[in-house]
Formats: structure tokens, C-alpha cells, sequence
């Protein structure tokens, strides 16, 4: 019953603009971090190891300061407010499947575009890495970073309870997108305060960067950042299943 719920949430997506924003939405940020990359190697700056380094890096802030919660927001909006949008929701809630089958079928679905697109990014950064920039790449380095790419979907799927209940409340895309850019600033701006500690959109970012030591971010303390995320996790759970399971059919 359960996978019957998350293969129909699939199905929505099939001709939906999300699965054409997913490709772009990898590959950006693997650009961005080739560019200067490519013409440091082009003129010899920095040795091989450093310039994958600094790629992998590179796509880990971009996908986490810049691409994340914009892009994991608008997949979550559009899974939860889809049947709002096309009127459909009275049928959704007069199934007889339970509610909170469609709630974590749904969630289930967004952690599946999520791993789909981190993973991706890591992979085709790999490829690019040798194919491109002609860097051997050392097993270590793969095993080192797939861990950290795997913490990295377990961060931002943490965020997404709070995107859903934001999507649920105003049945629409644009709220909780609006709200998603302004967290995506401010969680820019803290990054190297203190203060950051206890904003969980920042938790990604700081974990991510303490685990490779990115700018000297392992002497950061980010069991608060953790701490703070698994909180707003655990509270937008709540109430989004609060809110489905006491929800009247529209």
C-alpha cells in the first residue's frame, strides 16, 4: 500500500517542469566550480590533488549555500501543493489509504530527488575531474566524500518537513519559495558566526565543510548546528502530521 502511495507520487512528476530543473540544478554548480579550476590547471596553479579538492568543494558550497534549500524547497512545495494547485485534494483525502501514507509517501518521493541529485553531482564531478580537468582520482578521496555527500542528503532532507508545512499553510510554490531565499541569505551571512550554530540551514553547510576542513571549519563545533536541526526536523514532522490527520477535505 505504501509503495503504491510513493509509485503514484512518482508518476506525478513525470511531465512536470521539476524533472527538467533537476539536471540544471546538478550540473550548475559543477560549472561554477570548474570554471576557475580549469584555468588554474590550463596555466599549472596548485597541484592535482588540490585542484580536486577545491572542485569537490566547490560543489559542495554551491550545492549547500546556493542551490540547496532553494531547489530542495521548490520540489517539496510542488509535491505537497500539486493537488491543491489542479483542485484535486478532495480526492486525495477520500481515499482509503491513511493520510499520513500520502504524507510520508511524499516525503519518500523528495528524499528520492534529493539523493538523485547529490549523488548525481558527486558522480559527474568525478567524471569531469578526469575527463576535463585530467586529475587522477585516489579511492580514498571517492570513499571520503561519498560519506560526506551522503550526510549531506540526510541534512537537507531534515529541512524538508519545515518546507512542507510551509507549502500545506499557503497551498502554493511562491510562499514557501520567497521564504526559502531569504533563509538561503541569512544562513550566507552567519555562516562564520557563532550565532550560525543554532540556524539549521546553515547546519548543512557547517557539517559538510567541518567534515573536509574547509576553511579551517573542523575547530567549528557543529554538534548545536545538529542539534538545532534535528529539532526543527522533528517539530515540523509533528505538525505536519498534526495537520493531515485533523485537516478537513477542501
Amino acid at each position: 500500500m505504501y509503495f503504491n502511495v510513493v509509485y503514484t507520487e512518482l508518476l506525478k512528476l513525470k511531465r512536470s517542469i521539476i524533472l527538467w530543473i533537476l539536471p540544471i540544478a546538478t550540473i550548475v554548480p559543477i560549472i561554477l566550480s570548474l570554471v576557475p579550476l580549469y584555468h588554474m590547471k590550463s596555466t599549472n596553479e596548485g597541484d592535482e590533488f588540490n585542484l580536486l579538492v577545491m572542485f569537490i568543494q566547490g560543489d559542495l558550497a554551491f550545492l549547500n549555500l546556493i542551490i540547496g534549500v532553494p531547489l530542495f524547497t521548490l520540489i517539496t512545495s510542488y509535491v505537497f501543493s500539486i493537488e491543491y494547485q489542479q483542485r484535486t485534494i478532495n480526492n486525495l483525502f477520500t481515499y482509503s489509504y491513511s493520510r499520513l501514507h500520502f504524507l510520508f509517501g511524499k516525503m519518500t518521493v523528495i528524499f528520492i530527488l534529493i539523493t538523485a541529485v547529490i549523488l548525481s553531482s558527486f558522480f559527474i564531478s568525478l567524471i569531469v575531474a578526469v575527463g576535463v580537468l585530467s586529475i587522477p582520482i585516489d579511492y580514498n578521496i571517492i570513499i571520503k566524500y561519498l560519506i560526506v555527500y551522503s550526510c549531506m542528503i540526510l541534512m537537507q532532507f531534515a529541512l524538508v518537513p519545515f518546507y512542507a508545512l510551509l507549502s500545506i499553510w499557503k497551498k502554493n510554490i511562491i510562499f514557501p519559495m520567497f521564504i526559502s531565499i531569504i533563509l538561503t541569505v541569512i544562513a550566507g551571512l552567519i555562516m562564520e558566526y557563532d550565532i550560525a550554530m543554532l540556524f539549521p540551514w546553515s547546519t548543512p553547510s557547517r557539517v559538510t565543510f567541518g567534515m573536509t576542513n574547509y576553511y579551517n571549519y573542523a575547530s567549528v563545533r557543529y554538534d548545536l548546528s545538529i542539534s538545532s536541526l534535528t529539532f526543527l526536523f522533528f517539530v515540523s514532522l509533528i505538525l505536519n502530521i498534526k495537520y493531515y490527520n485533523n485537516s478537513d477535505v477542501q
